[in-house]
């Protein structure tokens, strides 16, 4: 309706020049006596072509609209002009143009390739260069038993899961992204246990217990990429948990459940806790928080069709559930 509007809206002039130049025909006609019918005949004949011309036009105008309309859509793929036909100067004219915005696009998308191809090479290698200092520690803090020594390790420890955090990042945000997945069955139990075990300095050094249920679950999943996702939501549940409190991981209706004593999520914070950079109140306060973990998380569950929610009371505790019944296998 509003290209036809449009459409007549550039159309009426046309129509009352021609209904005035009638006009004219028919006043001479009466001035001189001239029999009517002369005039009516070709003033028809006129009517008639000039609503068929019009027609042709509108449609022409019409199948115009709608190539430029599905080029608006998807502008970022357009790279050619030859589904643009020229039936006009002004075709040849927009044609012109399209193919100059192009060029441009194609120049301007090269460039922002290129800039983040350079950009996620350096952060790659950059990642692989540091963990040869955090290996190093690592092996002269090995037969170290002191309070230093553990201290350190736990730092060493924080250090390892932020570095992870940017390789994952660099990776969900790469071409390889859509395929750097290897489907499997795991054992949920065993993914847990190396999870923790991983973040034992960190249990030891807050005094906080872990308990945990065994689920006998086995599901289909990717084991790098899930492992990565509890030993996140392990590391934000020994964050917010204060010293002596305690985790515990168990399994309700194919639902991996990790919950922890600790010091909550306020409820203004609850529906945004997965978004990108997003902090919330606690993580305002512990300048550390980058808003990224959760956020990873919910990308990679997202990606092997897992779901994760959470729910959280200040003061109280939070518990995180992973929904594996998608994938989950039933072992004899």
């Amino acid at each position: 309706m509003t290209l036809i509007r449009h459409y007549a809206a550039r159309t009426f002039t046309r129509y009352l020049l021609f209904f005035a130049y009638m006009g004219i025909f028919l006043l001479v006609f009466c001035l001189y006596k001239l029999p009517l019918l002369a005039f009516l005949y070709p003033f028809l004949l006129c009517l008639l072509l000039g609503t068929v011309v019009t027609c042709i036009r509108f449609l022409m105008a019409y199948q115009r609209h709608k190539r430029v309309t599905a080029m608006q859509k998807t502008i970022a793929d357009v790279l050619t002009t030859d589904d643009f036909p020229v039936h006009s100067i002004e075709d040849e004219d927009d044609r012109a143009l399209l193919s100059i915005l192009c060029h441009v696009l194609r120049e301007e998308k090269l460039q922002r390739h290129n800039q983040y191809k350079e950009m996620t090479e350096y952060y790659t290698t950059w990642v692989h260069q540091i963990k040869t200092p955090i290996a190093s520690i690592r092996l002269r803090l090995d037969g170290e038993d002191t309070a230093l020594a553990r201290a350190i390790a736990v730092e060493v420890q924080r250090t390892e899961q932020y570095v992870e955090m940017v390789l994952v990042y660099l990776r969900m945000q790469g071409e390889s992204a859509a395929t750097d997945y290897v489907i499997d069955t795991c054992d949920i139990d065993a993914i847990v246990r190396d999870a923790a075990k991983k973040l034992s300095a960190q249990f030891i050094g807050k005094r906080i217990a872990f308990s945990m249920e065994a689920s006998h679950l086995e599901i289909l999943t990717d084991e790098k990429w899930l492992s990565f996702v509890v030993e996140q939501v392990l590391s934000n549940s020994l964050k917010y948990t204060h010293t002596g409190g305690t985790i515990s991981v168990y399994t309700v209706d194919k639902m991996l459940c990790i919950s922890d004593t600790g010091i909550g999520i306020a409820p203004t914070d609850l529906p945004r806790v997965f978004e990108h950079g997003f902090t919330g109140f606690h993580g305002r306060e512990d300048k550390r928080a980058t808003g990224i973990g959760l956020y990873l998380c919910k990308r990679i569950c997202e990606k092997l069709g897992h779901t994760i929610e959470l729910e959280s009371e200040p003061g109280v505790g939070t518990t995180v559930k992973i929904g594996l019944s998608r994938f989950a296998l039933h072992t004899e």
